[in-house]
């Protein structure tokens, strides 16, 4: 019996590598010979009794346990590890992962790394918060020592601009300035005023808005009484002037009634004028038609010419009238015994160049007339 065993042979035990399968793909590799007695070797061999061995592995890879015997430095070859025909698992010198650390932070420089962020994050949010606290101070003391309060907000057009007029610190020690400069209104509406209020070191630039009205009412500028002479046209404007806040507003007068001149008489008028602030004034007139002619009319047409120019009247009780034609179309006032005024037949009138020699010959040969009956063409009086 002994003899007989030793001449059978035994089944060859593959040495063989286990190729080791694609993860995934749950095949099973068998990297094992097929034994002389035609019995299929899986990579295990099963004892002879067929019962299984309770050391025999399987080399399933797709099962999810690594069978690797070691891991180079680049980490892309792995070895399987082999199983001896008895069961036994053949350790592998390199199944040991080598542990490659080169260029890899140790946990103290880790530890350091998130203390020194810490520590700039709370000296940024420090800054921060201290920014902050700063306008808030700022803030509070500007409100307290720069804090005013308004006087009147209407501004009447024309007057004299004080700022103090219309606000006013509460601190004693507060100051107001404003450069009057930058508020002078042509006319009424809402306007913005920039002002300055100092306290020591602080200050603030602040803005009040004023109501811009007007108090005044017009005046209506002229003669209470008109001479003017038949069929003459008359306008106003010749006569009379409005002074307002408001400027040309002489434009806007209006009088009750149409002037008529067709004929010789007194007629009672009334002239009105209202501004942008509806504040209206009136003016009672008398407009007395003449029916002057020759030297009386040459004589008031020249005075009233004279008050138109000078803006006055005449001083002296007379003047002289002299006609240098002999068709008597053209005539040469002489008032104050110095100012000449020519006057044409159409009733206009003009300041002549002064000319002492026809000042002489219109004293010596004119005709003395007396303005007591024309005080309604020397009005400014």
């Amino acid at each position: 019996m002994g003899e007989e065993n030793k001449n059978v042979k035994k089944p060859a035990v593959s040495n063989a590598v286990v190729k080791k399968k694609t993860a995934g793909t749950g095949t099973k590799s068998t990297g094992g010979t097929r034994p002389g007695n035609g019995t299929k070797s899986t990579g295990s061999t099963r004892p002879g009794s067929g019962t299984s061995a309770g050391s025999a592995h399987s080399n399933r890879t797709g099962s999810g346990v690594k069978n690797t015997a070691a891991r180079s430095n680049g980490g892309s070859a792995r070895n399987t590890s082999a199983h001896s025909g008895n069961g036994t698992k053949s350790a592998n010198t390199g199944s040991v992962r080598s542990n490659n650390t080169s260029g890899r932070k140790t946990q103290p420089q880790k530890r350091r790394r998130r203390r020194i962020t810490a520590n700039q994050f709370t000296l940024l949010l420090a800054v921060v918060v201290g920014i902050i606290l700063l306008f808030m101070v700022n803030g509070i003391m500007r409100g307290r020592y720069l804090k005013v309060k308004q006087i009147s907000s209407e501004y009447v057009l024309g007057s004299k601009f004080d700022i103090t007029a219309y606000v006013e610190p509460v601190n004693s020690k507060a100051v107001v300035t404003c450069d009057t400069a930058d508020f002078a209104p042509e006319k009424i509406g809402s306007y913005k005023v920039s002002y300055i209020v100092k306290c020591g070191k602080l200050k603030k630039k602040k803005k009040l808005t004023l109501e811009v009205v007007d108090r005044d009412f017009p005046e209506i500028i002229g003669p209470d009484n008109l001479g003017v002479f038949v069929n003459e046209q008359v306008n106003l404007l010749d006569y009379y002037s409005v002074e307002d806040s408001q400027p040309d507003l002489t434009n806007e007068l209006t009088i009750n009634r149409q002037i008529d001149t067709t004929k010789t008489g007194d007629l009672d008028c009334t002239l009105r004028v209202t501004d942008w602030s509806n504040n209206s004034s009136s003016k009672d007139i008398t407009v007395t038609v003449y029916g002057f002619e020759g030297d009386m009319k040459n004589s008031a047409l020249a005075i009233r010419a004279y008050n138109r120019d000078k803006g006055y009247a005449v001083s002296d009780n007379g003047v002289y009238v002299y006609y240098p034609d002999k068709d008597k179309k053209t005539a040469n006032v002489l008032i104050n015994n110095s100012i000449l005024y020519e006057v044409s037949d159409d009733c206009s009138s003009k300041e002549m160049d002064e000319n002492d020699e026809l000042v002489q010959t219109i004293i010596n040969e004119g005709t003395w007339i007396s303005i007591d009956n024309l005080g309604d063409f020397n009005y400014l009086k």
